[in-house]
């Protein structure tokens, strides 16, 4: 009598076992995974405005230690705006200078006004009145205005 040997057979259905055990189980993972799932969508851009700004500095003609600075918005939106002066030479310590009761003081060379205020849009002007105090100055000191203005919604 001869014998087959049947180990081939066994193979190919335990081979068969794992594949039906593999598609059962990505059908059951991925019916669990997509209770998880979710979708969005949404859009950004950027807003486009017009951006006119302008600003001037005047002494007064009474008082040589005291300035007038005028910043105007002439932007569709509102723009926050901050001074800063440049002298020729370094004055911290013989320069302040006195905005709205609050005294700024001078680091080398340049007194930094941060964030003075915010103008609305379309045509507001407001009006900034410098005064400075100086001690021990014996020499006349030039410097720069700078106006920086910031575009805020």
């Amino acid at each position: 009598m001869k014998r087959k040997k049947t180990s081939k057979g066994i193979l190919i259905d335990v081979a068969l076992l794992l594949v039906c055990l593999l598609c059962i189980t990505t059908c059951i993972s991925s019916g669990i995974l997509a209770r998880y799932t979710t979708g969005a969508n949404g859009r950004d851009g950027a807003k486009l405005a017009k951006f006119s700004v302008s600003a001037s500095a005047e002494p007064d003609p009474n008082d040589p230690m005291e300035y007038s600075v005028t910043v105007v918005n002439g932007s569709e939106t509102a723009v926050r705006y901050s001074l800063e002066l440049v002298f020729d030479q370094p004055v911290e310590g013989i320069i302040t200078v006195n905005v709205n009761g609050k005294e700024y003081g001078a680091s080398g060379n340049t007194i930094s006004l941060p964030a003075l205020g915010i103008l609305g849009a379309a045509g507001k002007t407001e009006q900034i009145e410098l005064s400075f105090t100086a001690n021990n100055l014996t020499v006349p000191i030039n410097f720069d205005t700078f106006v920086r203005f910031e575009q805020i919604d």
